[in-house]
């Protein structure tokens, strides 16, 4: 379906008239024969948001599952088969640590391979 655009005619007013987009810089001509110019407006948008009840797996009976059926029925991961926060900072701090281990053993073994004059 094309777009709606909005032409002022200078006996009529206002009107709209679908068209394609390559046709609506064109000039078009009012019920009464004369030419009208396109009009620049405003658009009626509105956005929103997917929540779970809009990408939820549907039950036996059409209605969305909540997560926790889901989960029960293998169709999601369930929040307690996720990495929690906690495993993860645990595993950084590990991580932090075993460097930190490196870089002070390195330091160890440079500073008695130094050579003092």
């Amino acid at each position: 379906m094309p777009p709606l655009y909005e032409f002022q005619c200078e006996d009529c007013g206002v009107f709209e008239a679908r068209a394609s987009v390559s046709d609506a810089s064109l000039p078009r001509t009012c019920s009464c024969g004369r030419e009208a110019k396109r009009q620049f407006s405003t658009i009626n948008l509105k956005v929103r948001q997917l929540g779970w009840t809009d990408i939820a797996p549907m039950d036996e009976y059409g209605k969305p599952m909540t997560m926790k059926e889901a989960a029960k029925a293998g169709l999601v991961e369930s929040r307690d088969t996720l990495p929690s926060r906690d495993a993860e900072r645990e595993e950084q701090a590990t991580t932090v640590a075993k460097a930190q281990a490196k870089r002070d053993a390195w330091r160890e073994v440079s500073a008695d391979r130094r050579i003092v004059i």
